[in-house]
């Protein structure tokens, strides 16, 4: 719950079915500036007391800034602080998709106590207390802790974390999603693409904003968190309806170039087999529109990764499917490693990015280090002869 001061219902805008649309996204670069990130962009702090949420130089994930809190800095004690953009939405039946990267230093400074959470928050349904002042509603908070737990809840509501290996000092990806319009059981939550459960019986009906959250939770005034938390890269989306949107994550087995230069298929059988091709960014996200709604077997697959199952999904306006790591060595692209694929890297055995031999072959590249040589070799040689998964005839 937050009190405002300034009614933002009032610049709602209207509804309208559409595909997807980027409503925000920001990797808190130029027009930004080093401190508070407070009135930079319209965004807000929902107190100016203790609320350390700042621009600074050096703590991105990308590019040369991004948004830091220091738990040390938070002097009343324990509790939750927000930061936001005001991107108000009503009367839709739409789904939103909030992300963000989130990186937790290991806390050194006060023995070590590795706690607070940070994270994401999105907020909806506006209830005016008197005119001009009220608040928005909590809609669902993902979170990190300083302890390596991943979190999906509100305050009346809490999930018990899925996934407990998430570690300090590395970036992590959070997300939300939300569909609003009192859908029942349309809160959802992922950490790196792994999902985190569902708020079963949580609805809103609009979508208000999205908000950083840092907290020194679970610990006492007199025992501080002093972790500081990292934010990078917040985007939000939102999703008619209608555009039976599919996302998911891969990776390649020892792979360690750029994703992005893949491309994705992505089978959907439903009935049976149509392929969509997509794209996926440098971490392996990637998304794909289902030409057919309904229960749909969904397989990906990446020149060079061999195609896999992914498993049963019921579309909806955004899907998260689970994150798969694809086995190696497909060069030509015929779902099998085989004689076939060791041709093509033996014909641009030692070359390197740029040359003739690499830029005729660069899927031959298999462990992605720029160059063609005996360790893309191993790679092939350790799956010789393996297949990848097919749509059964007549599923």
């Amino acid at each position: 719950m937050r009190f405002l001061t300034t009614t933002f219902a009032l610049a709602c805008l209207a509804s309208v079915s559409m595909a997807q649309t980027v409503r925000y996204a920001t990797g808190f670069e130029s027009p930004f500036s080093n401190g508070s990130i407070k009135n930079q962009q319209t965004w807000d702090l929902d107190t100016q007391i203790s609320n350390p949420f700042k621009i600074a130089a050096a703590q991105g994930r990308n590019g040369t800034q991004g948004v830091i809190y220091d738990l040390k800095l938070q002097t009343d004690g324990v509790g939750a602080r927000t930061a936001w953009k005001p991107d108000t939405d009503t009367n839709t039946q739409d789904t939103f998709v909030s992300t963000v990267w989130v990186k937790i230093d290991t806390d050194t400074r006060s023995g070590n106590l590795n706690r607070g959470h940070f994270g994401l928050e999105t907020y909806g349904d506006y209830i005016e207390l008197f005119p001009g002042i009220g608040f928005y509603q909590i809609g669902a908070a993902v979170k990190i802790t300083g302890d390596g737990r991943a979190i999906l809840d509100r305050p009346d509501q809490q999930v018990s974390a899925v996934v407990t290996n998430v570690p300090r000092d590395t970036w992590h990806r959070l997300e939300l999603i939300q569909g609003v319009g009192n859908q029942i059981g349309r809160i959802r939550g992922s950490v790196n693409g792994i999902d985190l459960g569902i708020l079963g019986t949580t609805t809103r009906n609009n979508f208000a904003y999205t908000a950083l959250y840092a907290s020194s939770i679970g610990t006492s005034p007199s025992t501080p968190s002093t972790n500081i938390g990292h934010y990078d890269d917040l985007s939000v989306k939102r999703y008619a309806t209608t555009q039976q949107t599919y996302a998911g994550r891969i990776a390649v087995a020892g792979y360690a170039g750029n994703l992005a230069t893949m491309p994705v298929s992505v089978v959907f059988d439903n009935g049976g087999p149509v392929t969509v091709n997509t794209t996926m960014d440098k971490d392996g996200y990637f998304e794909a529109k289902a030409p057919v709604a309904g229960l749909n077997r969904i397989f990906v697959k990446t020149r060079a990764g061999l195609q896999r199952l992914v498993g049963e999904y019921q579309s909806g306006a955004f899907v998260r499917i689970a994150p798969v790591t694809l086995i190696n060595g497909d060069i030509n692209n015929d779902n099998f490693v085989d004689f076939f694929d060791y041709l093509i890297l033996s014909d641009g055995y030692e070359s390197e990015a740029g040359q003739p031999g690499y830029d005729a072959n660069p899927y031959a590249d298999l462990n992605g280090d720029g160059v063609i040589d005996f360790f893309d070799y191993l790679i092939l040689n350790a799956n010789y002869e393996l297949q990848g998964d097919e749509p059964a005839p007549g599923a």
